[in-house]
């Protein structure tokens, strides 16, 4: 009889609580949320081009929408999210399509995390 093992794909996010506090402080708590709700939906519309774009194989697309995601999550403070789209880029630059694989699939399990875990901070004001 063979053991099967059965891997849970469940990891702890990261995100920058002073990055957040900082776009309240500089906008105002109302346009920090306003701010912050239009980079989740870049991020979502990324994520959904980043998918098709691996399908099809096509990673010099990749390449530029996981710098594009890099930046827009650091913009808000998601920083897992933006270490783990850097990690794509460097399996890109490295042709290792095993790499790539594999850090999409985190990608793709962090960024859901990554949304929930910024919605859920009960008080980002300062």
């Amino acid at each position: 009889m063979k053991t099967v093992a059965t891997l849970r794909y469940d990891e702890a996010v990261r995100f920058d609580a002073e990055r957040l506090e900082a776009l309240c402080r500089d906008f105002g708590e109302d346009a920090a949320e306003k701010v912050i709700a239009r980079a989740l939906e870049q991020i979502a519309i990324k994520m959904a081009a980043l998918e098709v774009l691996f399908a099809e194989q096509s990673y010099a697309g990749m390449d530029q929408i996981c710098a594009s995601l890099t930046r827009i999550a650091g913009q808000i403070g998601m920083t897992t999210m933006a270490r783990v789209a850097r990690d794509v880029r460097a399996c890109i630059k490295k042709g290792d399509v095993v790499g790539i694989a594999a850090t999409m699939g985190r990608l793709h399990r962090i960024g859901d995390n990554s949304v929930h875990a910024i919605w859920s901070v009960e008080d980002i004001s300062v």
